[in-house]
């Protein structure tokens, strides 16, 4: 263990009567050895918080290239295939971390883990901010989505793991609030940073900080108490366990813990056919990282800029403000599934959500099928994608070059269409509509915000509580490595084809497909998604092995709020 700990050790004895708490462990080297009265505050919050860092990088780099796109497409003249690459590339990076993640996680622990992601995520936040081409943005993409795809596999199995059952959901619904957040922060970062000399790189730059934070932060944080007991250091968990639950339930835990373990090493490394239940946590976990990319949810938070050009918000600072306010939006509603996940439980947050989700995805279709029939020119299938907006110069002038400099624009137009870029000129009097937004433009931005709410509360933090928590102990590794690849490459699917997908389709029925999408997920959903609120993992792991979720045995006993670590209420 990290001597820092020991200040956190020293914090509570300042607080409490140092009176006996339980018989004292023999290693006194160890900071985290010396005797607790119960649940640390400082290490159960730090535990979360520092988890919740790498959710908050995975975020920001999800949402920076919303608004970078813009400038590099300016700079490099990119075309739609490009622009796509180096949108994806994150995304092929991601696929590869994932699967490394779950090897990590059992050989390095998880805390060494989160650390290895934050020093990915600094080396390519720096690379990032001095490449010369799209060449090496691609690759810097790739090296960035690495750490990425770590952080999603270790960030939630290690909150998961240091977390009471009873406030289990809320804290990995904690990872989720942190990549909402990051985006969010990611999309402010894009809107000061536009405009600005080389902005871009400074939009890609300033993710190593919290990179840096990742790393030094986990140096004191505990490691996981099952992976302790996995390396046969049941002392150091138990101390551990001291620190994050009640005294009085540490033994049953440790005996849990010991027993799962204990039936994985007598058979060696386990076959996934020879697991119980493994084929309804599998269907579980797998379907719900494919349907959280297939409806579609990140072709929003990468393009959203670009989609609401086309939407009719036709200046960068109009479409990067309403990216913005969808941000906020994610932000705020993830705060219901932190409330909520522990509460109302997984399902009906799940039903709720991808009902919303897919009414919100009809309404968007529509908007953009009534816009193109009355006003071709605002069509996404019929403007070339590196113009991105019928009213705007080529290659984004941005909103004071477009009200202010009518000449500008006019020869942006003239240049944009000599180089047989966008086949409408431009003149200075589409400058004059630059601050108009129609009516559907605001219809289509309220239900892409609704849309983005239901998500932000259903299948984006659930998916990931579930993923961490279905799996029986012994195979947990290999499985949430397995769907946070599928999840990734899912998204890699999505996020490659979307603006190929725009021009070949159109919005309408791109829109269709993924509301198509919604419907059927939603009646997946409601057959086949067990309840796990209050259980468990070991209780998870005992229903598995019972099958369909209607045989399900309720949690033999969850504790009260009075009973949990006082002051850690991230799900209240």
């Amino acid at each position: 263990m990290s001597r820092i700990t020991l200040h956190a050790t020293r914090f509570d004895e300042a607080r409490c009567d140092l009176k006996a708490a339980g018989p004292s462990l023999p290693n006194r080297s160890n900071p985290m050895s010396e005797r607790h009265e119960g649940p640390s505050r400082l290490i159960s919050f730090g535990a979360c918080f520092m988890a919740a860092v790498g959710g908050f990088l995975f975020g920001y780099d999800i949402g920076v290239i919303s608004g970078a796109l813009l400038s590099i497409e300016r700079e490099f003249q990119t075309s739609d295939f490009v622009a796509e690459l180096i949108t994806a590339g994150v995304l092929v990076g991601a696929m590869i971390g994932a699967s490394l993640g779950g090897v990590l996680a059992d050989r390095l622990g998880r805390r060494r883990s989160n650390m290895a992601a934050g020093i990915v995520f600094a080396v390519g936040a720096v690379f990032l901010g001095f490449v010369p081409d799209t060449d090496w943005l691609i690759a810097g993409r790739v090296l960035i989505g690495i750490g990425v795809g770590i952080a999603s596999v270790v960030g939630p199995l290690y909150i998961s793991e240091t977390s009471p059952a009873e406030k289990r959901g809320g804290r990995v619904s904690l990872f989720q609030f942190a990549i909402v957040f990051g985006i969010l922060a990611a999309y402010v970062v894009d809107a000061f940073f536009t405009g600005v000399p080389d902005g871009w790189r400074w939009m890609f730059a300033l993710g190593g900080l919290p990179g840096i934070l990742l790393f030094v932060g986990f140096l004191g944080m505990p490691a996981s108490p099952r992976w302790l007991v996995m390396k046969q250091r049941t002392d150091e968990a138990e101390t551990v366990l001291r620190s994050l639950i009640p005294a009085d339930r540490v033994a049953d835990a440790i005996s849990r813990i010991k027993q799962d373990v204990d039936r994985a090493a007598s058979g060696g490394r386990v076959r996934l056919a020879d697991v119980p239940g493994i084929r309804l946590a599998l269907t579980v976990a797998l379907g719900l990282a494919a349907l959280q990319q297939f409806v579609g949810i990140n072709t929003i938070l990468f393009y959203a800029p670009i989609l609401f050009h086309h939407a009719g918000f036709k200046t960068d600072s109009a479409a990067l403000a309403a990216t913005v306010g969808l941000g906020l939006v994610n932000l705020l509603a993830t705060l219901v599934a932190l409330r909520y996940a522990d509460r109302a439980g997984r399902r009906p947050l799940l039903l709720w959500g991808t009902a919303g989700m897919t009414i919100s995805l009809a309404a968007i279709a529509i908007g953009f099928a009534v816009m193109g029939d009355a006003d071709a020119s605002t069509s996404i299938s019929k403007a070339p994608h590196t113009g991105h907006t019928p009213a705007a110069a080529n290659h984004h002038l941005t909103s004071s070059e477009a009200s202010t400099s009518p000449s500008a624009t006019a020869t942006a137009a003239t240049t944009a269409t000599n180089d047989g870029i966008s086949g409408t000129p431009v003149t200075s009097g589409s400058t004059e509509t630059g601050d108009t937004i129609s009516f559907l433009a605001i219809v289509i931005l309220v239900f892409t915000a609704l849309f983005v709410a239901c998500f932000a509360f259903s299948l984006g933090p659930i998916t990931w509580t579930m993923i961490s928590e279905i799996f029986p102990n012994e195979v947990r590794d290999r499985c949430v490595s397995l769907a946070a690849s599928l999840n990734w490459g899912s998204n890699f699917v999505i996020s490659l084809t979307f603006l190929s997908l725009l021009d070949f389709l159109g919005p309408a029925m791109t829109f269709s497909v993924y509301g198509l999408i919604g419907f059927l997920g939603l009646i997946w959903i409601w057959r086949v998604i067990p309840e796990t609120k209050g259980y468990t993992l070991e209780e998870i792991e005992e229903n598995l092995a019972r099958g369909n979720r209607t045989n399900w045995l309720p949690p033999a006993a969850v504790a009260s709020p009075a009973d949990s670590e006082p002051g850690i209420t991230t799900d209240s």
